[in-house]
Formats: C-alpha cells, structure tokens, sequence
C-alpha cells in the first residue's frame, strides 16, 4: 500500500496508473481530514511512503506519519531517452505485446486494487479494499448506461480519494480512451465553467 496525496490532476492520474502497474496498492488519501485522522488511515494500512509534491504539503496543514516522497524529484531522473523509448512504445508497440510488457497479463482481478477510505462520519474512517473487478465493473455500467465515444471528455473535479473520483474521472478515462481534463478544487466554478468551454 503506498499512499497518494495529490488532487486531481494529470499527476494523480499518473501516479496511480504508475503504482497499479507496478503492482502497488494506491491509497488516496483525504487531504480534507486532520492529521489524526490521516495517520489512523496510513496505520490501518501500513502505508510506509506517501508520494505527494511540495506545492501540495505547502497548502495542508498536516503532520504525516509515513515518509513523503516528492515527485517533483523525479523529474530530473527522467532522461529525453527514456521519454522518447516510452513514446517509440506507446505508438507503435502493438497492444498486446505493450501490455505483456507492462505485466498487465499478470493482474488478478479479485486482488485489491485501491482501497478507499469512509468518510467517517461515525468514527474513525474505515478503509474499503475494492477490487479490479468491483473498478471493472463499475466502469462497464457507467459506459453501458452513458455511451462514451472517443471524442467524449470528462471533466475530472472530485478528489480521487472519492469512489466517483476514483472510479469515473480517473480508471473511466484510461480504460475507455476518453480525453481527461481536471482542475483540483471542485468548488472553483469559473475555472470549471472554463474548462468545460474549452475542451468541449
């Protein structure tokens, strides 16, 4: 279990894909709670490494009882060779052969696959274990039930430590090649409203 703290954001959505394919367990973490109730959260799974960036832990006021990774270190260590190998793959590197690479072939579907805290609203928050298959099944409903095309977006607004987060605006988007544009604060209208305009 590795704890992830960052909004919603093209880095959220990285950070997770990158922790599921290397066959961690992302725990997104409620930045809304105090640092009691975080450090029950991390405690409860023995998260030992929580990745977050430094702009974030500026605007949280919490004392966290794990080490914090800040991606922002990563960066530099990613050479133009590695950026453009990684591309070479992505484009023409056939699906399955891609996938072989990335050891999806290797995934159970009934092991964990994040684990998503309650709010708590009584007691302390409970942590979820969801499976690939529950996040599977869940994105073939909402697919089944909205009819996404490859033109569609999703505007991503709520926190990826929310089950609809989670689920919808960030697994939805990869699994069914929709275009994902997020914005970390659902509350900012003008900047949502902006969005939605610009990306149609």
């Amino acid at each position: 279990y590795v704890g992830v703290l960052i909004p919603p954001s093209v880095g959220g959505v990285v950070n997770n894909a990158a922790l599921t394919l290397s066959q961690r367990v992302a725990v997104n973490l409620n930045y809304t709670v105090s640092s009691v109730v975080m450090n029950n959260c991390i405690a409860q799974c023995g998260i030992k490494h929580v990745l977050t960036s430094r702009q974030v832990m500026k605007k949280l006021d919490l004392e966290i009882d794990a080490e914090l990774v800040y991606l922002e270190d990563f960066r530099k260590k990613v050479t133009k060779v590695d950026k453009f190998a990684s591309a070479i793959a992505g484009i023409g590197m056939p699906a399955g052969m891609l996938a072989r690479r990335l050891g999806i072939h290797q995934f159970d579907p009934e092991e964990t696959f994040t684990l998503i805290f309650t709010s708590g609203s009584t007691g302390n928050p409970k942590g979820v274990m969801l499976t690939g298959k529950n996040v599977a099944s869940n994105i073939q409903a909402i697919d089944e039930l909205v009819h996404f095309s490859d033109d569609d977006v999703m505007v991503g607004i709520l926190p990826f430590f929310h089950s609809m987060g989670f689920t919808a605006t960030l697994w939805t988007v990869l699994m069914l090649k929709l275009k994902g544009v997020y914005h970390f604060s659902p509350l900012d209208a003008r900047a949502v409203g902006t969005l939605c305009g610009d990306h149609q």
